[in-house]
């Protein structure tokens, strides 16, 4: 079961009857500042926090704290109200192009144990991996102890880009990371490497024997599913045990996929995309025997980014960021099936590089720029109104 911080029934109600609700009086941020003009789409964005210097993931911490990864290599400690202070003790980070800090994850049990998990790149400029780290946050002195590196991709590569970099934690102790195909496309279909793979570990870092590859001589026996170019976003369905990837393809053709153990996603033999100079992609088809065919297709691309999943009853919905597509993206799902797909806040915020349900039944965004922000996106609602505690300007 995938670890997911729960909606109460009255608050999901809330939230999703809202995104089809008309418009409503905005309310103050957060930190005091202006927000940004109320929406037809029955979301309000609230400016909880920032600027942050190339946000990239959320993380959420008891007492109303978050986590913020910035792409540069720092992590910032939230309590809204304040000004964010920087976490110390960061491992070496191997920076620049689309490398960094990527993600983090907060242990179900943080309370006790205390442990996050932040996903990087490491290395050099001529050769750079993708690691898992996990360590025990101690808040009162803001540092990161007792660190273990859990995971680091193999082969290197030269091209700091095409990363994946998003994690997965589930309840029962499995870590999933997204691995994307460093700009050789040809690495996502060769088991012997963790280029444009999904990858699952323990914990503890170690393998699970039921790994789909562990038994195949040259394969790499963390691989959970391969043929994938460049997945930016991961979640997991907490009822359900399914775990959805969102991937960037090339120019056209980003898809939503379900991820089922051992299954090939096709990059680079098939896509919905062409390649940037309009060539076609592999023998220019879309679909082929043995290939496991996305959920869902956005053409033109999106560049959809960080997932997350709400629940209303039986009803399921999967929200992504979208970077290129500068809005929030909603799917509603039935099995394993997308039947709409609603787009909120386009052009309000910019390029929204993740998107989480936080503890408070509240959806979350960061912005991905040189002056991101951290926002919660407010149901249109007069109860979410007096939720936020705050009367409307």
């Amino acid at each position: 079961m995938f670890n997911q911080r729960r909606l109460t029934h009255r608050l999901a109600i809330g939230f999703l009857i809202s995104l089809a609700a008309g418009p409503a009086s905005a309310v103050p941020g957060d930190d005091g500042a202006p927000i940004l003009p109320e929406t037809s789409d029955g979301l309000i964005p609230v400016r909880v926090a920032g600027p942050f210097e190339f946000p990239w993931s959320i993380g959420f911490l008891p007492d109303g704290l978050f986590l913020v990864t910035e792409k540069p290599g720092r992590l910032r400690l939230v309590r809204p109200g304040s000004r964010p202070r920087e976490i110390m003790g960061l491992p070496a980070i191997r920076t620049g192009d689309q490398g960094g800090l990527l993600d983090v994850a907060v242990d179900p049990d943080f309370t006790r144990t205390g442990t996050v998990y932040l996903s990087y790149t490491h290395g050099t400029q001529d050769a750079s991996t993708v690691r898992i780290l996990k360590a025990r946050l101690e808040l009162k002195t803001r540092r990161l102890l007792d660190q273990a590196v859990l995971f680091e991709s193999d082969p290197p590569a030269s091209a700091n880009e095409q990363l994946g970099g998003r994690l997965a934690l589930t309840s029962d102790g499995f870590l999933f990371l997204s691995l994307g195909d460093r700009w050789e496309p040809q690495r996502a279909q060769d088991l012997s490497d963790h280029a444009g793979s999904i990858i699952r570990i323990r914990t503890d870092g170690s393998v699970p024997d039921t790994n789909p590859f562990v038994a195949v001589p040259g394969a790499k026996p963390e691989i959970w599913s391969y043929g994938h170019r460049n997945p930016q976003g991961l979640v997991g369905d907490d009822r359900t045990g399914a775990l959805w990837a969102t991937e960037h393809g090339p120019q056209g053709g980003d898809e939503l996929n379900l991820i089922q153990p051992g299954r090939n996603y096709g990059w680079p033999l098939v896509s919905h995309g062409l390649n940037y100079d309009g060539s076609p992609v592999g023998s220019g088809i879309a679909v082929a025997p043995e290939i496991e065919g996305p959920a869902y297709v956005w053409v033109p691309s999106i560049a959809p980014s960080g997932l997350t999943m709400l629940r209303d009853g039986e009803q399921a919905s999967i929200v992504s960021g979208a970077l290129a597509g500068q809005m929030v993206v909603r799917l509603s799902i039935a099995g394993n099936s997308v039947i709409a797909e609603q787009r909120l806040l386009e052009g309000i915020l910019g390029r929204v590089r993740d998107v989480r349900l936080g503890p408070d039944g509240s959806l979350y965004a960061i912005t991905d720029d040189p002056e991101g922000h951290l926002y919660r996106l407010l149901p249109a609602t007069e109860q979410a109104r007096r939720a936020s505690g705050r009367p409307p300007l």
